[in-house]
């Protein structure tokens, strides 16, 4: 917040195929950012590939490297947290996935711990999965900013928990 002020909505849209495969249909985040008002929605075919993609304000396509169209494929970022979050509790999950948002393609890692651990906190007690999520950008890369971009950040870490129906 010192250097930029907003704040975001992601919706992630679509279901999986017969395999568990994501099938992503629409993805869109909206938000205010140094009190602009942007918002982006992209569709996705039922091959992957991207169908529409809208930005409001329109996106200023000289500002950024090009996304070949290789990579201009589903399942957005939202997507694939969700199907990490499915995968468990297979043994030891440790996957990789890329996606596309309309102006970057991303490549992403998981790796969760094949066992449990306790946690108790106000509102959940009982076992949870320790999952080290990893992002780096491959594509799309903003001109003036791309070597700020080629060190990725720290792995996040997430702690999934079963909830009703085995479902995290």
């Amino acid at each position: 917040a010192w250097f930029v002020e907003g704040k975001s909505r992601a919706v992630a849209e679509g279901g999986f195929d017969e395999a568990g495969e994501i099938r992503a249909e629409r993805f869109s985040v909206d938000g205010v950012w140094n009190e602009e008002i942007r918002a982006n929605a992209i569709s996705f075919a039922p091959d992957g590939s991207v169908a529409s993609v809208r930005f409001e304000p329109p996106l200023d396509v000289t500002e950024r490297e090009p996304v070949a169209d290789a990579l201009r494929q589903g399942p957005d970022p939202l997507s694939i947290v969700i199907a990490a979050a499915r995968s468990l509790p297979d043994a030891a999950t440790n996957r990789t996935a890329e996606s596309f948002d309309g102006k970057r393609a991303m490549r992403f890692g998981w790796t969760c711990a094949a066992e449990t651990e306790p946690f108790e906190n106000d509102v959940y007690a009982g076992p949870v999965y320790e999952c080290a999520v990893e992002g780096e950008q491959i594509a799309g890369f903003h001109r003036k900013y791309r070597n700020s971009n080629l060190n990725p950040p720290r792995p996040a870490r997430l702690w999934l928990a079963p909830v009703d129906g085995g479902a995290f």
